[in-house]
């Protein structure tokens, strides 16, 4: 059954690369293969915390370790038996990473509603796991929710993790907070740098290119200076349609700023959308067709860090 239901995998794998759906990169493969290596040459080891630059391709390196977890010949980890969850509180990631992965291993993505009942229940009475924990930043204070629900698993306690040959692997590229404190657990936490992919651009890169600009309060008392910038700046460098993201804060300040704009930029040639939690289309369809006019995109509460737009006609 074991081998079966990996060949199943196996082939949906090499099925998603041939469509282009996911394809795990040089890089990537790389990543999977260091995350595999420290398992088995520190047979003591439950943690690995990867580090990687924003957009640098953590995805691909969790599907990289599947791979890598599935495949080898000694004690391969059931598919059944490996996890990918989250803090976050995001559909959009629940759908994107689901997309992204094999149908046979979708059921087991979980993110942070689930884990109090869904991933509870898949865990029960398992040996040989493996969870990948994605933006492990989120939500992982000592009193916060996933941190409480890996507690009463008992998936803070080391000898419990030996016992049940659970393996940890938690991926961020802000790690100033995690789960798990790996520098408590010594011999049993390991750190890897993912190292992003040839033609990476980040930030170091947008600022070289003249791309960053200062982030300024837009619903502040100078708020209408700052619009003015950005009208300036759209004026000058996107002289075909886009759409330009806009994050505000919540409540009344939204509907401030949008007043803001309309008086810096007018109603006529410029069209206004909110994308909050009211909002019933999927956003990646109006993406992908080129405006008829520039495009503000009001969020409010959505696309936190997990999200990945599509990118061609962005401003």
């Amino acid at each position: 059954m074991l081998e079966l239901n990996n060949t199943i995998l196996k082939s949906q794998m090499a099925l998603m690369a041939m469509k282009g759906t996911s394809v795990i990169y040089p890089n990537q493969t790389i990543a999977g293969q260091m995350i595999l290596r420290k398992f088995y040459e520190h047979k003591d080891l439950l943690l690995t915390l990867a580090i990687g630059l924003t957009q640098s391709g953590k995805t691909g390196a969790m599907y990289s370790c599947i791979r890598e977890f599935t495949n080898v010949e000694l004690t391969p980890v059931p598919i059944d038996n490996i996890f990918i969850i989250t803090g976050l509180s995001s559909c959009d990631w629940l759908e994107q990473t689901r997309s992204r992965i094999p149908e046979c291993i979708q059921k087991n993505v979980y993110h942070r509603p689930q884990i109090k009942t869904k991933f509870r229940d898949a865990l029960q009475g398992k040996q040989n796991i493996l969870i990948l924990i994605d933006e492990v930043q989120v939500a992982c204070g000592t009193k916060q929710s996933i941190a409480t629900e890996f507690s009463s698993l008992n998936l803070l306690d080391i000898d419990f993790l030996l016992d049940n040959d659970i393996k940890i692997v938690e991926f961020s590229a802000t790690p100033n907070g995690t789960i798990i404190d790996s520098k408590k657990w010594d011999s049993h936490a390991k750190t890897i740098t993912l190292n992003p992919g040839p033609g990476y651009v980040g930030c170091k890169e947008f600022q070289s290119q003249g791309r960053l600009r200062e982030c300024k309060d837009l619903s502040g008392p100078f708020g209408i200076e700052a619009i003015k910038e950005i009208h300036s700046c759209i004026s000058e460098k996107f002289l075909t349609p886009k759409y330009h993201f806009i994050r505000t804060k919540a409540a009344t300040a939204q509907e401030d700023i949008i007043r803001t704009f309309l008086q810096v930029f007018g109603d006529t040639n410029i069209n206004y959308m909110k994308y909050d939690m009211k909002f019933d289309s999927n956003i990646d369809d109006i993406l992908k067709t080129q405006p008829a006019k520039h495009t503000f995109i009001f969020l409010k509460e959505l696309a936190r860090c997990a999200k990945t737009f599509t990118k061609t006609h962005i401003g």
